[in-house]
């Protein structure tokens, strides 16, 4: 039997982590949103829905960042997940960007100066 390289086991574990806390937030957006329509939901409530992607995506991107740094995998490999980390940045900019106009009282539109930014990087 082979054991672990200790090197590995921590950024590993901290993954599974990432990816269990990610699951978690993931299943209560989804009870908070298919609960009821937007406009009967309590404001906490509105605010949680308007912020819940923003972990989301930075947990993705420092996930992607992690795995890019693996010394195993190809490096055409790792250049894409770098690429798709910055992608992950910039669509959870959007979303930083979004939750402050909802604080603010800013209506955005599905259609707004926002998108330049998701569209730009969308992975």
């Amino acid at each position: 039997m082979s054991r672990s390289d200790p090197v590995e086991a921590g950024p590993a574990r901290a993954l599974r982590a990432l990816l269990f806390a990610m699951i978690v937030l993931g299943a209560m957006f989804a009870a908070s949103q298919y609960s009821s329509p937007w406009a009967e939901k309590a404001w906490w409530r509105q605010a949680f829905e308007s912020a819940a992607f923003l972990p989301i995506q930075l947990g993705t991107a420092v996930g992607l960042m992690v795995a890019s740094r693996r010394a195993a995998l190809p490096d055409g490999t790792r250049r894409g997940l770098r690429h798709l980390t910055v992608a992950f940045g910039f669509v959870a900019t959007g979303s930083l960007l979004w939750f402050l106009a909802f604080l603010r009282g800013i209506d955005v539109r599905y259609i707004s100066a926002l998108d330049f930014v998701y569209f730009g990087f969308y992975p």
